[in-house]
């Protein structure tokens, strides 16, 4: 573990918190999430991830109820659409 998300993880409070996989997508988020919001599918971040959609889809869900991200859901004609994730400020 690099000391800069060592660092990242510790100035949430969330290091010894987060389990493998949530420590996965935080960190592939936070990386894309820079200049705003990131658009991509769970099919496509399970993939890069090397982990499985269901895996993936219980992480975002604990990442956005522990307040450390936030999911903009879309649809178009009635369809889902690929969710856009921001990754937010955390207050102390």
């Amino acid at each position: 573990l690099g000391l800069m998300r060592f660092l990242r993880y510790e100035r949430l409070g969330l290091f010894t918190k987060l389990t493998k996989t949530e420590r996965k997508v935080y960190d592939l988020l936070a990386v894309h999430c820079r200049t705003g919001g990131y658009q991509i599918s769970l099919i496509m971040l399970a993939d890069r991830l090397g982990v499985s959609r269901q895996s993936v889809k219980l992480a975002i869900r604990s990442l956005e109820q522990a307040g450390v991200i936030a999911i903009c859901r879309s649809k178009l004609h009635g369809r889902q659409q690929a969710n856009v994730y921001v990754i937010l400020k955390i207050k102390k």
